[in-house]
């Protein structure tokens, strides 16, 4: 038993579809900037603004150590997450990361409607997305697997059955 751990750009879908392979896969669900929140006990945005991105990132390192040491479970992790000296390494030796890949229309389209509560994404998110996208894209495609669509991962699942390493409603 090991985790599945969804990385990837702001906007990839990593909460969203984690939500639904957790469900299929009857495992908790872990989002890393939920977990922060809540130890923080502000949002992300407050978060920076009041003490900036290293205390996020130490933050953040912390609840991801805390669920990689936890029970087997889907985990959506920050955009930046991947980027932390060791992070990836850690998640590769604790379970299977796939990089969701985005379309970067349909990110931002995503994003749209909360893209103020994004620090890295001001002032302007499309420049800024693909900026990070950039800076980030090498450290990504270490994954076990890039998924480029997020349903035929869920449909390569349920075809696989009993040979992953989860186990299957």
């Amino acid at each position: 038993m090991m985790h599945l751990i969804l990385i990837g750009m702001p906007g990839a879908g990593k909460s969203y579809l984690g939500k639904q392979l957790a469900a299929q896969l009857c495992l908790p669900f872990t989002d890393l900037d939920w977990e922060v929140e809540k130890r923080a006990g502000a949002d992300v945005a407050t978060l920076f603004a009041a003490e900036g991105e290293p205390a996020f990132r130490q933050l953040e390192a912390e609840v991801l150590a805390d669920a990689l040491a936890d029970a087997p479970q889907v985990i959506a992790t920050g955009g930046g997450t991947p980027i932390d000296p060791g992070a990836m390494a850690a998640m590769k030796a604790a379970g299977l990361v796939i990089y969701l890949a985005a379309e970067p229309t349909l990110a931002l389209e995503r994003l749209a409607a909360d893209a103020q509560s994004r620090p890295l994404l001001a002032p302007n998110p499309a420049e800024r997305w693909a900026a990070l996208l950039q800076e980030r894209a090498p450290i990504y495609q270490q994954a076990h697997l890039i998924c480029q669509d997020p349903a035929a991962l869920l449909r390569m699942l349920q075809t696989l059955g009993d040979r992953v390493p989860f186990p299957m409603a």
